[in-house]
């Protein structure tokens, strides 16, 4: 069971539904990816020792940050290369795609 959500916790939250919203005009998928890359990393930083919603300010830490970056990088080159493999494909074996005008 989650204790009380933490100062932390708290300004996220109005950070995602006030802030980036109104302010920075931000599309509802931008937040949604914003939100969902920052609910993955306090999760790797809350670990299985406590839940993400009771983590502090003082808990974040730029090793904690480089651990999770460096813990993501094969994944997003992979991802880097299936999508450009994706937009390559057409190309090369796909139909011609007829010039406009």
């Amino acid at each position: 069971m989650a204790g009380p959500a933490s100062l932390l916790a708290r300004t996220l939250h109005g950070f995602f539904t006030d802030d980036l919203p109104r302010q920075q005009a931000m599309s509802p998928p931008t937040l949604q990816s914003f939100r969902d890359s920052l609910k993955l990393f306090l999760q790797f930083v809350a670990g299985k020792k406590q839940e993400p919603s009771t983590l502090t300010f003082e808990q974040l830490t730029v090793e904690d940050t480089r651990a999770f970056l460096h813990r993501l990088e094969p994944v997003l080159k992979c991802v880097g290369s299936c999508s450009e493999g994706f937009w390559l494909r057409p190309r090369r074996r796909g139909p011609s795609i007829p010039k406009v005008g």
